[in-house]
């Protein structure tokens, strides 16, 4: 029975059902894509292909290999995948509410999940009068054993080929990851919070990242995977190509059409950034999320 890798890439949130400030051992059960203008969704193969651009819905179809939970309780994960829960990332009392994102549900499989990559960089998380720094995974990486895999996305389907052994689900930024424009919202990280609600109904406040220059990594071992030099590669393709992409739509009652201006969104109230947090790296992306205090 082949081993398949599943590699995330980009704004991608993995939910499980335990409360903001729980110990961080349930099983998740889907990853939430968030949207916003900036990001583009795609499913990228073996062949360098990128399908369904700005995809709407997605799922997964796994067939034969052993059934079970998404276990992410391995030490590099937990290191370097922040908890959008932590009081160092987000308001106390918001909570995510997956309604607002672009849910993959996981199949009852036996899979486990791993930060696959880290940046050279740490990441600085300010939040308020609070910096904390930590190391950031780039990308994510999620195993299982099966006899077939499939995605869908809008309606349409793609198998993954057993030979391949793998295929990355990104939610990239059209940028690069740099903030061009200089607005609050440049910060990538900070729209997480297009997912997070307060009791109150109003939008959450994330932390604003920057990348700390040779400030070195004290996190536990990361998880290559088999086929991450294939999957890096990819990602070097995607972002030299010169074709047009197609930009995400506007998010309608789930956002702002344009989320450069924060008084556009729904309730979404950022806190301008320290000089210090002007200016970001590299792209900071990858979280995990709960939300049992949630209605």
């Amino acid at each position: 029975m082949p081993d398949f890798e599943i590699y995330f890439h980009g704004l991608v949130c993995f939910f499980a059902p335990e409360a903001r400030n729980g110990n961080r051992t349930a099983p998740k059960t889907m990853a939430l894509f968030v949207r916003d203008n900036d990001h583009e969704r795609m499913v990228l193969t073996a062949d360098g292909e990128r399908h369904f651009p700005g995809f709407n819905t997605i799922s997964m179809t796994v067939t034969g290999g052993p059934q079970g939970v998404i276990d992410a309780t391995d030490a590099g994960f937990q290191s370097d995948v922040p908890h959008l829960g932590d009081d160092t990332v987000s308001r106390a009392g918001t909570v995510v509410d997956p309604a607002l994102a672009i849910q993959l549900a996981f199949p009852p499989i036996a899979g486990r999940l791993f930060a696959a990559s880290r940046y050279e960089s740490r990441g600085s998380y300010q939040l308020g009068h609070v910096n904390v720094r930590r190391d950031v995974a780039r990308i994510t990486l999620l195993t299982f054993s099966a006899d077939a895999v499939s995605i869908t996305c809008d309606g349409q389907t793609i198998e993954v080929n057993p030979g391949d052994g793998f295929v990355v689900l990104a939610n990239d930024s059209e940028q690069g990851g740099i903030s061009t424009t200089g607005d609050i919202c440049g910060n990538h990280f900070r729209r997480y919070a297009f997912i997070m609600r307060t009791p109150t109904g109003a939008q959450a406040n994330c932390a604003a990242v920057a990348h700390v220059i040779d400030d070195g990594n004290n996190s536990p071992s990361i998880h290559r995977g088999l086929h991450l030099d294939r999957v890096l590669a990819l990602e070097s393709l995607k972002v030299k190509a010169s074709a047009p992409t197609q930009l995400n739509p506007g998010l309608g009652e789930h956002g702002p059409d344009n989320i450069d201006d924060p008084q556009a969104a729904l309730g979404v109230e950022l806190e301008p950034e320290s000089a210090a947090h002007q200016v970001v790296g590299p792209t900071l992306t990858q979280t995990q999320c709960s939300n049992t205090n949630w209605p």
